[in-house]
């Protein structure tokens, strides 16, 4: 061996000399024998030695390299499954053109290339799914199923799935499956929580559960083996899905290929924090469009599904009014909660004699029933039969009224003939107990309203008096508005507003009363500013007859001009009862007054009338979480989340949320914590008359 050959062999790289014409391999190294696992000095060309072919390779670089350099490449040699980067050169000896070839083994480097190659492509996998579940143009469950699709196509798996906890029983909610794989979902709809008792303790300490092989399970977990056999899994992997503190679920694959189970685990694992959170947004929209549609306290549908379900009528239908008597007087005799008792005593009653029959809650006693059918004699006697269960044997008593409305009758004609007819029923209850004032007719009576300037004299006479409830911020406690309530004042006596509105707004009065208001809130504020008193935005209260009158906007600004008082500090505050009797006049009458620069309030939201429509296509600037969500807001998490979700929503949109009704340090804590910026409440400070609410305010 020349001394060429022993430093040749002392290198770690592959080395061989070829000759160019022939192809003979003429010397390797040692670190080439070594790699090749093949003697040194065997003779034979280098496409038999080292690529095991039978003629010349066809990716032989001859006719690339000359004497002027190197060229270099890579190749993977499939002979002994390794990766190079090769060095040719060409030179001279004994009388022949040689090729020397220099190989470094980057096989190590190749693999972990590749690793890094598939992780890149992993996680931008996982954030395409992530990105694709909150998008906001489609169903959320919809979104699911499509990113349930993308992770089995990813893994190649038979079936992509989640399943959800009910009670003791746990349900197949989504499913991908792979072409030619039988669906499971519909046979997996109440699957026992004690077939997978095996996985709860790892779930319960945040871990997946992964089956490799079934057949191992057929004795340690026989009920568990039979579920999963029936539905052709060999294997599974499945992590568990958490929504804060509670466990939601699982989602999981089967049946995956051994090489692909480190890359399932990595994107289950990703992607079970997204998927949690996509569950619990789906659930919290399904809440509030269900809030949005049904009366919170009794269960039934409110007045927004009443909008909505009589506009599709297209056959003949029944109409029946039902009006709780006396429910004031219970509520202030006995106490709200045997009012709200009395409340849901009616929907439940209604329900076990009409269970096919949709009941809505149109406000605080009144309720509507739509009876579909063709059957007018049949809608009589289940008329009857209301109300001769509501005669008094449940402890309390109600007036109905009813219309048969024909298919190609006014439904709104029907729908006053049955109102109307209702009013008859409790007015006649009402007159019999003359110690009683509450109902409007025998109000209007005694306040002698429908009189010809009886209202010019009652406005005139300083009879409705202003009060004011101051608003705070959370944060600090500081003023920062007020809301003016009206009170009427007859013979001595306070009426509230749920009294005297009604009447008003059946004579269509209430715009009048609704600008002197306005007018004198301006004047307040005039007298205040002229003082050098420090001011705060004052939110009036408007009647929805008040806004479907197209000159209100111009009004408002007309008496804003008079006063000279800077429209931010006026807001026009209008309940949700409003956008609920005509949605496009609604939105157009706000719109016209936020135009003419005051700032618009929605009152009331989250009671009965709730509608999620009001966020999305009404442009305002303060929303008024109504104070029934105060009520139980320390006790329900449920109620807790809501609002978060309204008050966050809000604030993404740059509306201000303010919460009414706050009476107690624990609500007010909790407001906090949801960062709700303002609030009003007996807790801060009960209505107070205009001049004792400028006395409160900062000098």
């Amino acid at each position: 061996m020349n001394m060429y050959e022993k430093i040749l062999d002392n290198l770690q790289e592959l080395v061989y000399i070829a000759d160019m014409e022939t192809y003979e391999l003429l010397y390797y190294n040692k670190a080439l024998a070594d790699a090749f696992h093949i003697p040194q000095r065997l003779r034979g060309t280098c496409y038999e030695i080292l690529q095991g072919r039978q003629a010349p390779c066809p990716f032989c670089t001859n006719d690339r390299i000359s004497e002027d350099g190197c060229y270099v490449w890579k190749f993977h040699n499939q002979h002994i499954g390794r990766h190079f980067i090769l060095s040719d050169s060409v030179c001279e000896c004994d009388n022949r053109r040689v090729r020397t070839e220099i190989a470094t083994d980057i096989t190590e480097y190749m693999h972990l290339q590749d690793q890094l190659d598939r992780n890149l492509s992993l996680q931008n996998f996982i954030n395409h799914c992530a990105r694709k579940l909150y998008r906001q143009d489609a169903d959320i469950s919809f979104l699911i199923d499509d990113v349930l699709a993308a992770i089995g196509d990813y893994l190649q798996a038979d079936r992509a799935y989640i399943f959800e906890f009910c009670d003791d029983v746990v349900r197949n909610t989504f499913e991908w499956c792979r072409k030619g794989v039988v669906p499971q979902k519909r046979c997996l709809t109440r699957v026992p929580v004690r077939t997978i008792s095996r996985w709860m303790p790892n779930f319960y300490a945040h871990q997946p559960i992964l089956i490799t092989d079934l057949e191992s399970l057929r004795t340690t977990s026989p009920e568990e083996y039979a579920v999963l056999k029936q539905q052709d899994i060999h294997s599974l992997l499945v992590f568990p899905l958490w929504n804060g503190k509670t466990l939601a679920g699982f989602v999981g694959v089967d049946n995956l290929e051994p090489a692909r189970m480190d890359s399932t685990r990595v994107l289950l694992s990703s992607m079970k924090f997204f998927l949690s959170s996509a569950l619990w947004r789906r659930d919290s929209l399904n809440e509030l469009h269900f809030l949005s549609y049904h009366d919170q306290l009794t269960g039934v549908f409110n007045r927004n599904a009443f909008q909505r379900d009589v506009q599709q009528r297209d056959a003949d239908m029944g109409i029946i009014f039902l009006d709780i008597n006396g429910l004031k007087d219970i509520n202030d005799g006995e106490g709200y909660s045997v009012g709200d008792a009395v409340l849901t005593s009616v929907s439940r009653s209604v329900g076990e004699i009409l269970p096919d029959v949709p009941l809505y809650r149109m406000g605080d006693d009144e309720f509507v029933l739509l009876w579909q059918g063709t059957d007018e004699h049949k809608f009589r006697q289940d008329v009857e039969r209301l109300r001769i269960m509501f005669s008094g044997s449940l402890g309390f008593s109600a007036s109905v009224g009813c219309a048969w409305v024909r298919r190609e009758d006014d439904l709104d004609k029907g729908l006053i003939a049955a109102d109307a007819r209702m009013f008859a029923a409790k007015r006649d209850f009402y007159r019999s107990l003359p110690q009683s004032g509450r109902y409007r007719s025998r109000l209007d009576d005694v306040l002698d309203l429908t009189r010809p300037g009886r209202l010019d004299e009652l406005l005139a006479s300083g009879s409705f008096i202003l009060y004011c409830q101051p608003q705070f911020r959370v944060t600090d406690g500081t003023i920062a508005g007020g809301e003016v309530l009206l009170r009427l004042v007859a013979d001595d006596k306070v009426i509230p507003p749920s009294q005297f509105i009604p009447v008003l707004e059946s004579i269509y009065a209430m715009p009048q009363v609704d600008l002197h208001v306005f007018g004198e809130v301006c004047a307040c504020l005039r007298r205040w500013l002229d003082a050098g008193q420090l001011v705060v935005p004052m939110a009036v209260n408007f009647s929805r007859t008040t806004l479907i009158f197209p000159e209100v906007a111009d009004r408002l600004e007309e008496i804003r001009q008079k006063f000279a008082v800077p429209a931010e500090l006026l807001r026009v505050e209008v309940t949700e009862t409003a956008s609920a009797e005509d949605a496009d006049a609604f939105q157009e009458a706000v719109g016209s007054i936020r135009n003419k620069g005051f700032q618009v309030a929605i009152d009331d939201f989250g009671v009965a009338y709730a509608n999620l429509l009001t966020l999305a296509h009404v442009e305002f600037d303060e929303l008024k979480l109504d104070k029934s969500l105060m009520d139980d807001l320390c006790d329900s998490d449920k109620i807790q989340r809501l609002l978060r979700l309204a008050i966050e929503a809000a604030a993404d949109m740059g509306i201000r949320a303010i919460a009414e009704g706050v009476e107690t340090e624990g609500q007010l804590d909790i407001l906090r914590r949801l960062d709700c910026p303002l609030a009003q409440g007996y807790l801060f400070s009960p209505p107070m008359p205009m001049e004792q609410f400028a006395s409160i305010l900062p000098a």
